[in-house]
């Protein structure tokens, strides 16, 4: 193949077509590029920003004492592991109990896939969070006492307690069955 010089390509080009290059060649004609972007990650549906309020979807069955009533602030985690389908699968769930007079416990989890549910379970009951996404608050009041003791922020002074008593597992349910589960660690503040 036998490269030519400009000119030549250019009177070799139909009378059409040259004009169009022509034009292309000043800058005439130019096309807006459109960008489009999908996420093919399941896990991008629970990402959202700020941390949502889940309350409809919290089942709390703690056994809470009439004596207990104050939130302490403390900081709390879980190493979960389980059984992919292929290799083992890896995760981090993170929480974090507010006292004082708004108490709640916020939670971050980091794990590959899509989160059904995440379920903190100890000595003196249990909470699960149905379709908690990757990140959430639960206010006190949803943290409720399956003893029927009705006493402000009870539930989660109980969950403060059984989360530091270094006797609980977090589990974590994901889509697909591949279930996660690792004891719940206090982390000392500072």
């Amino acid at each position: 193949m036998r490269l030519g010089k400009p000119d030549d390509t250019a009177e070799s080009t139909s009378p059409s077509r040259r004009s169009v290059l022509k034009v292309a060649a000043a800058g005439g004609i130019f096309a807006a590029p459109i960008i489009a972007s999908f996420s093919m990650d399941a896990t991008a549906a629970q990402a959202s920003p700020g941390s949502p309020i889940v309350s409809n979807m919290v089942v709390s069955n703690m056994f809470c004492s009439n004596q207990n009533t104050f939130v302490p602030t403390g900081f709390f985690s879980a190493q979960v592991a389980g059984s992919g389908p292929i290799f083992p699968v890896f995760g981090l769930v993170l929480l974090e109990i507010l006292g004082g007079p708004h108490a709640e416990l916020a939670y971050q989890i980091s794990v590959p896939g899509f989160i059904r549910s995440v379920s903190l379970d100890g000595p003196g009951g249990g909470i699960t969070i149905h379709d908690p996404g990757r990140h959430g608050v639960v206010p006190a009041a949803f943290v409720t006492c399956g003893n029927h003791l009705h006493l402000a922020d009870a539930g989660l002074a109980a969950l403060f307690d059984m989360l530091a008593s270094g006797e609980a597992t977090a589990f974590v349910d994901l889509e697909g069955g591949v279930d996660l589960s690792g004891p719940v660690s206090f982390l000392p503040a500072g």
